[in-house]
């Protein structure tokens, strides 16, 4: 007995069945479960190209060398490139958020650091052969280098550690390094031209070093057992004395318009504070170490008084008296005149005192 019209039909809706549960090869039937691909692999994907695209092993692989220009741009595959050439970059085209790639220059190159291209510091970076930078995209059109280890095993790591370290600076030197100048106590960076070096900090080293001046406010007076240094850029004094200002003076550069007139003791001398940054900046002060003034405690800063003594007087006077007898009269003459004591003393009234050399702070 032949099939029956419905035997052909269950046959066919078995069939349809078939091909609506199968993966059409032109892909238009989407999958609505789970491959089980029975630990096989899926060969020959095409690359990404966008959010929701499946990766490959290329874009774990190193990828095509890359040609240094203005603006240069990683391929949609791999981890690591290599930069050659020797043109500055100033930008990278962009890229999904959160890439990161690991760059080894070739050739030595500058890196300008911009809007585009956030590099350690913000300070640019001349390259050397066989330098690593690591670079991450945050929002698809910024890059921030976010580490960069040198050949010579050096990294601009900021600020954990510095680069070099010793009284002298280093022979070898790029934009952006750090030197930690144990002469000074002071950590310095490599300018962005690297011809110079810029005022990082200062290294905290010990309290007879260091927090002693910084401890002194603004405008107040010390008489130290050593000078102050002047090379440190968070404080700065003066020298309370005239004839300090030129070449090699403590108070060259930061005093002006200096003028000493009178004569001991009456001696008047002053000076401008021509000092960028320091709050006394432009204020006239004494050079008290010059005019030998006291200091008095009062209710206004700056009030000079002369040299005086309290009113008072000394009383006294001469008398004498005579008898003169004449074949006349009988007289008695007297006669009453003022006297002044002797002088004693110096050229100044003063208290006892010890003479102390001031220093001020302006900074």
């Amino acid at each position: 007995m032949g099939a029956l019209p419905n035997d052909w039909m269950a046959i066919l809706n078995d069939m349809v069945a078939a091909i609506q549960a199968s993966i059409a090869a032109d892909g238009q039937t989407p999958i609505t479960g789970s491959l089980n691909f029975g630990g096989f692999r899926l060969r020959n994907a095409g690359a990404p190209q966008g959010q929701g695209d499946a990766l490959r092993f290329e874009q774990m692989m190193k990828g095509a060398d890359v040609a240094s220009a203005a603006t240069i741009a990683f391929p949609i595959e791999g981890s690591l490139f290599d930069v050659t050439g020797t043109t500055t970059i100033t930008g990278i085209s962009g890229a999904f958020p959160g890439r990161m790639v690991l760059v080894r220059f070739i050739d030595a190159l500058t890196l300008t650091n911009g809007t585009n291209l956030i590099l350690p510091g913000g300070a640019d970076i001349t390259t050397q052969t066989g330098d690593f930078a690591a670079f991450v995209c945050l929002d698809g059109t910024k890059w921030q280098c976010w580490l960069y280890p040198r050949a010579q095993n050096d990294a601009i790591l900021r600020p954990a550690s510095s680069d070099h370290f010793g009284p002298t600076e280093p022979a070898e030197t790029w934009s952006g390094m750090t030197w930690a100048d144990s002469g000074t106590n002071t950590l310095w960076r490599r300018n962005a031209a690297d011809d110079g070096w810029d005022y990082e900090h200062r290294i905290l080293d010990d309290a007879t070093t260091d927090l002693q001046w910084l401890g002194t406010p603004i405008g107040g007076y010390i008489t130290p057992h050593s000078p102050p240094p002047t090379n440190d850029l968070r404080y700065r004094y003066i020298l309370c004395t005239a004839g300090q200002t030129g070449v090699g003076g403590y108070n060259e550069g930061v005093l002006t318009g200096e003028t000493v007139t009178g004569s001991s003791p009456n001696i008047v001398a002053t000076a401008v504070v021509s000092l960028a940054g320091s709050p006394m900046d432009g204020q006239t002060i004494r050079l008290v170490n010059t005019t030998r003034e006291f200091f008095r405690p009062g209710a206004t800063e700056g009030i000079t008084q002369l040299s005086q003594n309290a009113e008072h007087d000394h009383a006294g006077a001469v008398r004498g008296s005579a008898d003169v007898q004449n074949s006349v009269t009988p007289n008695r003459y007297s006669a009453n005149s003022a006297s002044t004591t002797g002088s004693s003393g110096g050229d100044e009234a003063r208290p006892r005192n010890i003479s102390a050399v001031y220093y001020r702070r302006i900074k």
